[in-house]
């Protein structure tokens, strides 16, 4: 079954046989794709760290508790931040509105000051360290192997319970066949 074009930014959803441990049973919002390269962020899975265990300036803020999430595997040491965008902040010049209501928001220093400022913490916010990459033409060498699904992303989808439940809601968003994929836990045979 023909998946349709790649979406970027949208969502890459791991096929039922992708087994690296990195990527099983992910949804991973892609970010950037072009000749160059991929960059993208792993969504539904947790760490068990906070943002104040991470960065302890930041324990008296209200975003102190947040969980962090695991974005991918490389440079580990690395905060990227998602948020649905309806801070009175402007948003840097180099962040991305993936889907209405789901920003990526790359610079640090404008997130800070969401932290700082009463009032300004946007309504939906996560924090991830890592991210997940690929080199050029790597990721469409994967897409030909159908080891993803590609499909549009959503801020409900993105904000939703991490884990398994994330990977089904996306797999269902994308329509009957996939729901059937996400509660079988394999591609039916379309004969």
């Amino acid at each position: 079954m023909d998946d349709g074009p790649l979406l970027c930014p949208g969502f890459l959803i791991a096929e039922p046989e992708l087994r690296d441990p990195n990527f099983a049973t992910t949804v991973v919002l892609l970010i950037y794709h072009d000749g160059t390269g991929s960059f993208g962020l792993v969504l539904n899975h947790k760490t068990w760290l906070t943002l104040s265990n991470l960065l302890p300036e930041f324990e008296n803020t209200r975003a102190a508790d947040l969980t962090v999430y695991h974005g991918g595997p490389v440079e580990p040491n690395r905060i990227f931040t998602l948020h649905s965008g309806d801070s009175p902040i402007p948003q840097s010049a180099h962040a991305v509105q993936a889907a209405p209501g789901l920003v990526f928001e790359p610079d640090f220093d404008v997130v800070q000051s969401m932290l700082e400022e009463p009032g300004q913490m946007p309504s939906r916010l996560r924090f991830f360290v890592g991210y997940s990459g690929w080199g050029q033409g790597q990721l469409d060498e994967e897409l030909a192997e159908h080891s993803w699904i590609s499909s549009t992303a959503t801020a409900g989808v993105a904000f939703s319970e991490p884990g398994g439940a994330m990977w089904k809601s996306a797999l269902k968003q994308k329509g009957a066949y996939y729901g059937v994929i996400a509660e079988t836990g394999f591609r039916p045979s379309l004969n």
